[in-house]
């Protein structure tokens, strides 16, 4: 999974919400309007917003 939020090609200042649309952009139209799979779709964009929380902790940790 840290491939697929490698590829949404986000910088660290990108906000959560720009980190959910590119997300969405990865999903398969069908999928995405899929009531059934719903609950993939909010875990995917939860593993997506932790790989970027953890990105944004790295460059913190560089700054300091």
């Amino acid at each position: 999974m840290y491939g697929t939020y490698q590829r949404l090609n986000l910088h660290v200042s990108a906000s959560w919400r720009d980190v959910v649309r590119q997300s969405m952009t990865k999903i398969a139209p069908h999928h995405r309007r899929d009531p059934a799979k719903r609950e993939a779709r909010k875990a995917l964009y939860r593993q997506m917003l932790d790989y970027h929380e953890q990105a944004r902790e790295m460059v913190r940790h560089w700054r300091l």
